[in-house]
């Protein structure tokens, strides 16, 4: 059995004009332990985070956004120097 997962974050955003828009904030995961025969294994998440983010819509329909960041710290897994995500949206 495994626990349930949680995922707080906090973020600030400035919209530089309509269309642009800049954040900052951070997260912590928290959780997602096994258990075993009611006995805990000791492997829960603990992962507090940064990121820096830009977005842009070029019409209604698309918009890009790229994120920067990083770990700040990670009881389970490994820990990420450097995250980098780009996304491409688009409605139909």
């Amino acid at each position: 059995m495994e626990t349930p997962k949680y995922e707080y974050q906090l973020y600030l955003r400035y919209n530089l004009d309509p269309a642009t828009q800049l954040g900052f904030g951070g997260g912590w995961i928290k959780g997602a332990g096994d258990v075993v025969n009611h006995q805990s294994l000791n492997d829960k998440l603990d992962t507090r985070y940064l990121r820096l983010s830009a977005a842009h819509f070029f019409t209604a329909a698309f918009q890009t956004e790229l994120s920067l960041g990083r770990d700040l710290s990670v009881e389970q897994g490994f820990k990420q120097d450097s995250f980098l995500s780009v996304r491409l949206g688009y409605l139909f």
